[in-house]
């Protein structure tokens, strides 16, 4: 999974067609959420935390929410591949942590 993050670093944000629900959707087998768009962000975040199991802690993949409006990929608790308009990058948790208030993380299950 990290060659497959690592791959994607740099890839251009679209506020259309490729934001962070996008990202993750393009790297986790997560479902199609009809009419998932950045402007309906807060809106957004309801219907993920409907699909996702809220955990405390997170664990070695996790989905992160951040100030509830923003997604991201946090692996091992220790980092966050996100996209936003600088496109897809990875920070340390430490980092996000810094720049945003409220964190929430769900449990991703890939079914497998």
């Amino acid at each position: 999974m990290i060659q497959r993050l690592n791959a994607l670093i740099g890839k251009r944000y679209d506020i259309k067609n490729y934001h962070c629900y996008d990202f993750i959707k393009e790297i986790l087998d997560v479902p199609s959420l009809k009419d998932v768009s950045v402007a309906n962000a807060k809106n957004d975040i309801e219907k993920y935390s409907k699909i996702f199991t809220k955990i405390d802690v997170p664990e070695e993949v996790s989905i992160i929410e951040m100030n509830g409006m923003h997604v991201g990929i946090c692996i091992d608790g220790s980092h966050v591949y996100h996209n936003d308009k600088y496109g897809v990058r990875c920070e340390s948790l430490r980092n996000i942590k810094a720049q945003y208030k409220n964190l929430t993380y769900y449990r991703f299950e890939d079914g497998k």
